[in-house]
């Protein structure tokens, strides 16, 4: 699949998304959210009657319990339709867990929690999650514009170009959050409507730039994935471009 056919196919996604969607607000590695997925795909989930949930939680606040049974744990009462169930999951995640357990604990919470919403509404939920995160009914992404010429940005071009990102962003009804300068890059961390045409915002704000006069290139780079240093994203453009994948 390319990515035009790639793109078609996230925008066909979003165009049919039903009302009942959740966004995982937190920012969690999406390696540590891949090995999730993984480990719940392989088990073997089954009903959990009231004495085997209390036996499960008892285990979960265990020092004794190891932090691979206590990843199962969550997984398993993450599968329970049950408010104490996930009372139990929440209050572990509360107490802040060590090592990657708290983003473990956050993803059963948000499993737990949807499992629920699901039984009450009669209506399947569905869950998003990315590695950046989002707000409400926005998802956070990472956005980076560079100029062609390999010269640094002055500040009256920071000052355009920050005040193009914003009113762009506003009229898509997105938030600005970050935007900072380094080397040729304009580097944006932005809150944006999960249903908003990413390709055509970008467009329209890297066109606005190049009208003003700035040697913007026609090309950028967005990911919710994560926010990428200068070294990985010119090691991304450098790849990318030469196969004719950077938009």
């Amino acid at each position: 699949m390319n990515q035009d056919e790639l793109y078609d196919e996230i925008n066909d996604f979003l165009e049919h998304l039903p009302s009942g969607f959740s966004i995982l607000e937190e920012q969690i590695d999406i390696n540590i959210q891949m090995l999730y997925f993984d480990q719940r795909e392989k088990m073997q989930l089954k009903s959990l009657d009231q004495e085997q949930i209390a036996l499960k939680i008892g285990l979960l606040h265990l020092n004794e319990t190891s932090n691979d049974e206590k990843e199962s744990l969550l997984i398993e009462l993450a599968h329970c339709d049950d408010v104490t169930a996930y009372r139990a999951i929440e209050n572990f995640r509360k107490a802040n867990p060590e090592g990657h357990l708290y983003a473990w604990s956050t993803l059963a919470w948000q499993d737990s929690r949807m499992l629920l919403e699901s039984s009450l509404l009669e209506e399947k939920q569905v869950f998003i999650s990315t590695g950046m995160g989002g707000k409400g009914d926005k998802l956070r992404y990472f956005i980076v514009n560079f100029l062609n010429s390999a010269s640094d940005y002055p500040e009256t071009i920071q000052n355009i170009i920050q005040k193009e990102f914003e009113y762009g962003l506003s009229k898509a009804k997105a938030e600005l959050e970050t935007i900072t300068f380094e080397s040729k890059y304009t580097l944006v961390t932005a809150l944006i409507p999960i249903k908003t045409d990413i390709r055509e915002l970008f467009q329209n704000i890297n066109n606005e730039c190049q009208q003003l006069g700035i040697d913007l290139s026609e090309h950028f780079l967005v990911t919710n994935v994560k926010r990428l240093n200068v070294e990985e994203i010119e090691e991304f453009i450098q790849k990318n471009l030469e196969n004719n994948y950077l938009e």
